[in-house]
C-alpha cells in the first residue's frame, strides 16, 4: 500500500536525502563532516535510520533498498521495504506529517544471550517501540551506533519487532516482549526528535557494558517519554541506573553504592525490585521502618526472605508479599499455616500450593481453589486429595496433563476415566494401558479432542470399524490410523467429509483420488495444497476450493491465478483474496469493484 510516510526532501535511487545534501550528491552519500556541527556529525556517522513500509509487490533489491515477504500474525503474506535514509541531521522531512502528533504508548523488547537463562539475569538486549498511531518508531543501540525504524500500520510494526534496521532477523526464542506503558506526558514527536539531536546527541558515549549500552538507552527514552522535563541526561541518574543493572544480576552491588544511596529509601526499594536478595543489604534503620517493609514487599514479593524476623509475624506484611508474588509464600515463616496468607498466594500462584505446609496441603477447600486455576498444582497436593474425583476433574477441566498427578487407583477406574476423556480427551495419555483398549473411553476421548487418537491403543488404530468411527467423530484421528485401517477410502472419505484438513494425513493415493479431494476442498477449500499437483491446475477443483475458501487462491497455479472466473469467485469469498490474484487482475474494473462491494478495506491490494 502507499507510504503514509512523507516530506520535502528528494530521493536519489530511492533513498531519501535530506535536502541540504541534494545538491553535492554525486551518488547516494557525502562526507560532508568537515562543515557539519556536533549533532549533525552525529545523526550521519552514528544514526542508521531506515523507513519501513507495507508495499503491495516485491520490487527489485538495491544496494539501499530491500524487499523482504512477511507473515503477519493472521497467517497473511506481506511486502515490506526498507529504505535507508541518509542523514546529516533529524530526520524531521521523513516524519513531517507526525511532528505534532503526540506519543501514546511505548513497549520494550528485549533478547536474552541464552534461551534458557534466568529472567533475574541482565545479559539481554533491550530496544525499544514508540507507538504515535499509526506511526511506529523503533530506536535500538547497537555498539556505538543508534539503529532507527519508523513505518506506519500493522505490519511495519510487526516488521520491527522480528527484523533489526541492518534486517537481520531476531532470535525469536529468545524475545520476550514488555506490558506496554501508556505515555501521559504529551511529549510530541517534534519533542522527541528535538531531545535525540540535543541530550541524546550531546551525551552519545562509546559503547560501554556497565555505563553506556543498549539498556541505558531504553531507559533514557523511558524517562524523557515519561517526563520530558529530565530530557538533558543526568549523567548522576544514569550511573545510578547502571548500578541498579548489576543489582539485577549481583544484590552485593548494593554495597558498593554511595553511603547516600545506600540510605535513600527509593534506591533501596528500586534495587528490591530488581533482585529481592538486596534488602539483606539495606541500612538498620530502613530494614526497621514497617511502612518501608510494606511498601517493598508490596512491589517485590520475594523481598519477603530478606525482612528482619519480627516483620515474619506480621500479616498484612506477609499478605502484601504473597498477593504480589504468590511464592514468597515459602518465606512466611509461621504464617504458612494461616489460611488467609495461603489462599491469598494460591489465588496469586497456584504453584505456590508446593511451599504450603502438609496441613494446608491436605485442605480440600485450599486444593480446589488452585487446581481450579492452575491443574497442574495437583502435583502439590496431599495424597488423599489425588484420589478425590471432584478435585481431580477440576485439575483436568484446566489442564489435561493433570491427571498424570492422580493416584493409580483414579487411573484404573473405568468409570472416572469416561468422566475425564469426557473432560479432556487429551487426558487419555495417562489412562490405564487395559483402558485403552476400551473402545467406548477411547471414542468419547476422540469425540472430545481427535487427537486424543495417538493415545489409543495400536489395536485399535488399526481397527477399520473402529477408526471409522473414530473419524466420523473427528476427521483429525485419520491421521494416527495404522494399518488397512489408513489404507481404506471409506475411512478417508469419512475423515475429509467431517475435516477438509484430514486430507494432509491421508495416504498418497488418496490425495491423488479425485472424490476424495473434491470431498475435501468442499469442506475446507484451503486443503486444495495437501492434494496432488494435477487438482491445483483443474478449474473445476480450483472453483469448489476458492468457492469454500477464497484464501485457496494462493495454493493454485499462477494460470488460475489469472482467470478472472476464478479470481471473481474467490474475492466474492473473501476479498483478501485479491493479494493472490494475477497483477493483470489486480487492477481489472470487475474484480475490484467485486472486492469494493464485499470489503472496501481490501483495496489495499488492488493495483491501482
Amino acid at each position: 500500500m502507499p507510504s503514509c510516510l512523507c516530506g520535502d526532501g528528494a530521493k536519489r535511487g530511492n533513498v531519501y536525502v535530506e535536502p541540504e545534501l541534494q545538491d553535492s550528491l554525486p551518488g547516494v552519500i557525502v562526507d560532508s563532516t568537515s562543515v557539519l556541527d556536533g549533532s549533525s556529525r552525529w545523526w550521519q556517522s552514528m544514526v542508521h535510520c531506515v523507513k519501513v513500509e507495507e508495499v503491495g509487490l516485491k520490487g527489485e533489491d538495491t544496494n539501499t533498498v530491500q524487499f523482504y515477504q512477511f507473515c503477519g500474525d493472521d497467517g497473511t503474506n506481506s511486502f515490506v521495504k526498507m529504505t535507508n535514509l541518509v542523514l546529516t541531521r533529524q530526520p524531521e522531512h521523513a516524519l513531517m506529517r507526525h511532528l505534532g502528533m503526540p506519543v501514546q504508548a511505548f513497549v520494550e523488547l528485549r533478547q536474552a544471550f541464552w534461551t534458557l537463562q534466568p529472567q533475574s539475569w541482565i545479559t539481554y538486549h533491550a530496544f525499544i517501540v514508540i507507538d504515535v498511531n499509526p506511526l511506529f518508531i523503533f530506536l535500538e543501540r547497537k555498539s556505538n551506533q543508534l539503529e532507527m525504524m519508523f513505518g506506519c500500520g500493522l505490519i511495519p510494526f510487526l516488521f520491527m519487532k522480528e527484523f533489526r534496521a541492518t534486517g537481520v532477523r531476531r532470535n525469536l526464542q529468545a524475545y520476550k516482549e514488555h506490558s506496554t506503558q501508556k505515555v501521559t506526558s504529551k511529549v510530541l514527536v517534534r519533542d522527541l526528535l528535538e531531545w535525540m539531536d540535543g541530550p541524546l546527541a550531546r551525551h552519545w558515549e562509546p559503547y560501554d557494558l556497565f555505563s553506556s549500552n543498549c539498556q541505558h538507552l531504553v531507559l533514557e527514552v523511558q524517562r524523557f517519554l515519561l517526563n520530558p522535563n529530565t530530557a538533558d541526561c543526568d549523567r548522576s541518574q544514569s550511573a545510578q541506573e547502571a548500578l541498579l543493572a548489576a543489582v539485577e544480576f549481583n544484590p552485593l552491588a548494593v554495597q558498593g553504592a554511595p553511603e547516600a544511596l545506600r540510605h535513600n529509601r527509593a534506591f533501596i526499594l528500586a534495587a528490591a525490585a530488581k533482585n529481592p536478595e538486596a534488602l539483606a543489604y539495606a541500612p538498620e534503620p530502613l530494614l526497621q521502618d514497617r511502612e518501608f517493609i510494606l511498601d517493598i514487599v508490596s512491589s517485590q514479593g520475594l523481598a519477603l526472605q530478606g525482612v528482619p524476623e519480627e516483620f515474619l509475624t506480621d500479616r498484612d506484611v506477609a499478605l502484601a508479599a504473597v498477593q504480589q508474588s504468590g511464592d514468597a509464600l515459602q518465606f512466611a515463616g509461621p504464617l504458612r499455616w494461616d489460611r488467609r496468607v495461603v489462599s491469598a498466594a494460591l489465588r496469586r500462584h497456584p504453584q505456590a500450593l508446593r511451599h504450603a505446609p502438609e496441613e494446608m496441603r491436605s485442605e480440600r477447600d485450599l486444593v480446589l481453589e488452585a487446581v481450579s486455576l492452575d491443574g497442574l498444582a495437583l502435583r502439590h497436593a496431599a495424597e488423599d486429595l489425588c484420589s478425590d474425583r471432584e478435585v481431580v476433574l477440576a485439575a483436568l477441566q484446566q489442564n489435561s496433563l493433570a491427571l498424570q498427578h492422580a493416584s493409580e487407583e483414579l487411573r484404573f477406574n473405568r468409570h472416572f476415566i469416561m468422566s475425564a476423556v469426557q473432560v479432556r480427551g487429551s487426558s487419555l495419555r495417562f489412562a490405564a494401558p487395559r483402558l485403552k483398549l476400551d473402545p467406548d473411553i477411547v471414542l468419547a476421548a476422540v469425540q472430545q479432542d481427535g487427537a486424543a487418537m495417538q493415545f489409543a491403543a495400536p489395536e485399535l488404530r488399526s481397527c477399520t470399524h473402529f477408526v471409522q468411527l473414530a473419524v466420523e467423530a473427528s476427521g483429525l484421528a485419520l491421521r494416527y490410523a495404522e494399518g488397512e485401517a489408513r489404507s481404506s477410502k471409506a475411512i478417508t472419505m469419512a475423515a475429509v467429509r467431517q475435516k477438509g484438513g484430514s486430507l494432509q494425513h491421508a495416504a498418497d493415493d488418496f490425495r491423488r483420488d479425485p472424490e476424495v479431494v473434491f470431498a475435501a476442498v468442499r469442506q475446507n477449500g484451503n486443503v486444495i495444497c495437501h492434494a496432488a499437483d494435477e487438482f491445483r491446475r483443474d478449474r473445476l477443483f480450483v472453483l469448489a476450493a476458492v468457492g469454500q475458501n477464497g484464501l485457496a487462491l494462493q495454493y493454485v497455479v499462477k494460470e488460475l491465478q489469472a482467470d478472472r472466473v476464478v479470481v471473481l469467485a474467490a474475492v466474492r469469498q473473501n476479498p483478501s483474496a485479491l493479494q493472490y490474484a494475477a497483477p493483470g487482475l489486480q487492477r481489472d474494473p470487475e474484480v475490484i469493484l467485486a472486492v469494493a462491494w464485499e470489503d472496501w478495506s481490501a483495496l489495499r491490494y488492488a493495483c491501482l
